[in-house]
């Protein structure tokens, strides 16, 4: 199964994409995670779009697209994958028919007040990427500490309040015409992003 994870910044996409991905045997694909190696990495893609990202706004369209157009081609999504990030507007969007098609279409839906509470409290692992969160079911262990890598956690640096309602702005500015662009097509299913991971990702499968 195809599937396209959409919702603003701090629904919870990457998690419950996660919980997904292992449901169906299929790769969790997040875009943003592979442009933020771009920039980890100091690639040429790093370079370019590493200001741009930290301010809060997306990369240009041919990074984003020609990034998961060459991950998606791998052996490993041959049986389907799930999309977290990508399409972000309708220029994505139409790019992405062209080189795949997509099955259904997840939208979290979750209010302003507490995707900043969530955003605010996350924390994320430098080395191994896996993702925390102080105040719900998702807390590491051990303050401010991996339970895997046992090294400091880090807040990402667009999750500052004011950053992130910016990119709540602009996701919404993006978004809208692909959620009415999959809706035309009867791929979209509006999910409440509210509530632990597990209960939201149940919600998801009874729908797929």
């Amino acid at each position: 199964m195809k599937l396209v994870f959409l919702g603003a910044p701090g629904c919870g996409k990457g998690t419950i994409a996660q919980i997904i991905s292992k449901k169906l045997k299929i790769p969790h694909i997040s875009t943003g995670e592979i442009l933020r190696n771009e920039v980890a990495k100091k690639t040429e893609i790093g370079k370019k779009i590493g200001k741009i990202m930290a301010k809060g706004n997306f990369p240009p369209n041919k990074y984003s697209i020609a990034v998961t157009e060459k991950r998606i081609s791998q052996k490993d999504c041959k049986n389907g994958y799930i999309l977290d990030g990508f399409p972000r507007n309708s220029v994505q969007a139409k790019a992405l028919s062209k080189f795949t098609r997509v099955d259904a279409v997840i939208d979290l839906d979750l209010d302003e007040k507490k995707i900043i509470d969530r955003l605010s409290a996350r924390r994320v692992c430098q080395k191994c990427k896996r993702q925390y969160n102080l105040k719900t079911s998702m807390r590491p262990k051990k303050d401010s500490l991996c339970d895997v890598c046992k090294i400091q956690l880090v807040k990402r640096s667009d999750d500052d309040p004011k950053i992130i309602k910016h990119r709540m702005v602009v996701y919404h500015q993006l978004t809208q015409p692909i959620i009415k662009y999959y809706k035309k097509q009867n791929k979209l299913f509006k999910i409440d992003a509210s509530g632990e991971p597990d209960q939201i990702a149940k919600r998801v499968l009874k729908k797929l």
